[in-house]
């Protein structure tokens, strides 16, 4: 499930492994902000609730919830440097599972601007306001074929003093680098600044070549572009995905038909496995297995992977599955609508 949660399958999937060890002692008092996860929901745009559960040999093979997650895309105008965009959202939260939150809070999200044709994405930001307490933007520049990274900057603890984080290497900071080694662009210039406005609130982080290919869109764009394929016709299909600095290939294929039970709702489904096409890192990441329902709205019912000693997977909430249902309509960021300011809020 990696490329589905990037970055967090692991953390959250460790949670298994930690229960060995972890005591109550380390448990942390801190409490942290609520993640709401209808904000900036437009009226009469879809939207997805999930439950993320394991099951597997330290709760006796039985599913236990550990977080909320949500998944919406936004079909607005917005504008990525002259080009219209679509906007992917992905929120996740365990302050409503006391399990999780005990041994790890988060308040993570990913947020991604697309293409509306979903083959090209142009910016990954993602936000974590539990512990973790971090900011990362990945900018894909095409037109330099460049992975440009930026996060928050920090105040780093250097001989028992809190400095501000400036990046780099280098003992001495010089006026001239106090955005990193490369400048802020004007784009992700909207947040408030720091050090009482001295210093922006972003940094950037390194650049790396190794964007060479004509597509490549994030997982979140990816479930959608999913949505729209029809796997009767066309039972295989390969698919180029951006994780990190990584360009990865995978394969999309269709199993077959199944029924898979929302609360004591039975639903007719369409299942998919996704998983590298390279056979030896396939074995080793894994795969992830998608139901869809098997009607025109095509919605993400479950996914599913394998986790250490155990499974792990997404599911519709029943609440969710009803407002969704019946609903033959155009599928998301296909018919540009609205406007969206999430990624300008997401900050505040």
């Amino acid at each position: 499930m990696r490329f589905i949660f990037p970055g967090l399958y692991l953390r959250i999937a460790i949670f298994s492994l930690l229960l060995f060890s972890v005591s109550i002692a380390l448990a942390s008092n801190e409490k942290y902000q609520r993640l709401d996860l209808l904000k900036n929901h437009p009226d009469g745009t879809e939207y997805l609730t999930y439950k993320l559960s394991y099951s597997g040999l330290i709760t006796g093979f039985v599913w236990k919830d550990l977080a909320d997650v949500s998944f919406h895309i936004l079909p607005g105008e917005m504008e990525f440097q002259g080009i219209k965009t679509c906007e992917g959202i992905m929120r996740l939260t365990t302050e409503n599972h006391s399990f999780a939150e005990l041994i790890h809070p988060i308040r993570y999200e990913w947020i991604s601007l697309s293409d509306p044709r979903l083959e090209r994405t142009y910016l990954v930001e993602q936000i974590d306001r539990g512990r973790s307490d971090n900011h990362r933007i990945v900018w894909l520049d095409w037109d330099k074929e460049k992975f440009r990274f930026y996060r928050k900057r920090e105040l780093k603890e250097v001989e028992k003093a809190e400095v501000w984080d400036f990046g780099g290497d280098a003992e001495i900071v010089y006026e001239w680098d106090k955005d990193g080694r490369e400048s802020i662009p004007e784009f992700l210039d909207r947040y408030p600044p720091v050090n009482d406005g001295q210093l922006g609130y972003l940094i950037h982080d390194k650049t790396e070549n190794g964007l060479e290919t004509d597509n490549a869109i994030d997982p979140v764009s990816l479930v959608y572009k999913l949505r729209q394929h029809d796997f009767e016709a066309q039972p295989q299909i390969d698919l180029v995905l951006t994780l990190e600095e990584d360009i990865e290939m995978y394969r999309a294929t269709y199993v077959g038909k199944d029924q898979i039970y929302i609360n004591k709702i039975l639903i007719d489904a369409l299942v998919v496995q996704v998983s590298r096409t390279d056979e030896d890192e396939a074995k080793k990441e894994g795969w992830v297995k998608i139901w869809f329902s098997d009607d025109a709205a095509r919605i993400p019912l479950n996914f599913q992977a394998e986790a250490p000693v155990g499974k792990m997977r997404v599911k519709l909430t029943e609440q969710s599955l009803k407002k969704a249902s019946g609903q033959d309509k155009s599928f998301p960021c296909v018919k540009q609508v609205g406007l969206s300011s999430v990624s300008v809020e997401a900050n505040r």
